[in-house]
């Protein structure tokens, strides 16, 4: 499933609740091998349904809300020339 598989309300997209990982990665940017990282170190919160592993994507994206914004810094030329 994806975003544009999703139903629609006000055009914008209905966000499911728990979802398989294919989905959570379409909605966050987040592959495979880095979801089951979060997952094992706590950051996600996922549930087992049968054999199907269901993502909690709005805890997901609640966290990454919450985190801090990155600080890029762009070195100076001068930096870059020496």
């Amino acid at each position: 499933m994806s975003v544009s598989d999703l139903e629609r309300v006000d055009n914008a997209p209905i966000i499911p609740k728990y979802g398989p990982i294919a989905t959570w990665s379409h909605l966050s940017g987040i592959g495979r091998s880095k979801t089951y990282e979060l997952l094992g170190d706590g950051t996600l919160r996922a549930i087992k349904v049968g054999g199907r592993l269901l993502i909690d994507i709005d805890h997901g994206l609640a966290t990454f809300a919450a985190m801090p914004r990155a600080e890029i810094r762009v070195a100076s030329r001068a930096a870059k020339a020496a």
